[in-house]
């Protein structure tokens, strides 16, 4: 078998084991320890934090069954243009999920529910770059962003050539820096403090494990996070008269009042959960209605 032909392809990494299991492509170390990472996940697509990229991996063996082919076809772009991702933690860039939770208001307007409006802020993130680096960073950002994303209610949709990846049902995107923002459908906010209190439980025992390049060495980075929380009845959703042209203004209200419990949270102590109950009154006095103009047009 011409090995030496598969390394033709940029985009796609192989590996290449004998009848007895032994690699056989390719033959540098250095090559066979960046490729093992890939060694036993499961068929379809799935994320490497390796390289920070999304792959399809497809096995299969030659027509004389002597040797097994794994192949690793990178398709980050596909999926980055498909669902305008972030690079970093494979979550809806702000301004995807700002479209997703304006639909999702819009929806409302005919079957109003309860939900809620979280943010999420790992604590003291600054000093995990300066005393660990931002490679370490960014395994923080994407154990975090794993954790928030395995917790919330989700499905999975077919995505690229018939294989499928999950999908929230819940919307959740990275809104910036260290920063979280995710909704909570057709919830109470009994139901939403205590969802949000186990993800909080889980991530501060997450302890991220990361190995430098460099030198080899392993560290363990402790990590927290503060959640700010608002929830919004449907009551007072349907007392709302918004529209296509101004969604994206009352979703951005929502998240300022879950941003201002994210500070109280962090004025607490942080590692912990506050929420608020949106009512009449805060909405009165809020920007998105006031002017007169403004109360039956929002």
């Amino acid at each position: 078998m011409p090995f030496e032909l598969l390394g033709l392809f940029s985009d796609t990494l192989y590996i290449v084991r004998d009848e007895e299991g032994n690699i056989v492509y390719p033959t540098e170390p250095e090559q066979i320890a960046y490729l093992d990472q890939f060694i036993g996940k499961p068929r379809g697509i799935f994320y490497s934090p390796k390289d920070d990229k999304h792959y399809h991996l497809e096995a299969r063996r030659t027509a004389d069954q002597k040797y097994l082919v794994y192949r690793f076809s990178d398709i980050s772009k596909q999926l980055n243009s498909h669902y305008e991702v972030d690079a970093c933690t494979g979550l809806y860039i702000r301004k995807k999920f700002l479209e997703n939770f304006s639909s999702y208001l819009l929806q409302l307007k005919d079957n109003p529910e309860d939900f809620a409006v979280a943010i999420a802020d790992i604590d003291f993130f600054k000093m995990v770059n300066d005393q660990y680096g931002h490679l370490a960073g960014d395994k923080v950002l994407r154990d975090v962003s794993q954790t928030i994303f395995n917790n919330i209610r989700s499905k999975a949709i077919v995505t690229f050539n018939g294989k499928t990846v999950t999908r929230p049902v819940d919307i959740i995107g990275r809104y910036g820096g260290e920063e979280f923002v995710f909704v909570m459908k057709n919830i109470t906010p009994e139901n939403a403090s205590s969802r949000i209190n186990q993800i909080r439980e889980k991530i501060g025992k997450l302890n991220s494990e990361f190995v430098y390049p460099n030198d080899g060495k392993e560290v363990h980075i402790p990590v927290t996070a503060s959640f700010g929380v608002a929830h919004i009845t449907k009551e007072l959703l349907s007392s709302l008269d918004f529209t296509e042209e101004n969604v994206e203004e009352v979703c951005n209200y929502f998240i300022e009042e879950a941003d201002e419990m994210l500070y109280k949270s962090k004025h607490n102590g942080r590692n912990v959960v506050s929420l608020k109950k949106v009512n009449q009154n805060t909405l009165d006095n809020s920007s998105i209605i006031a002017d007169e103009d403004k109360t039956k047009a929002i």
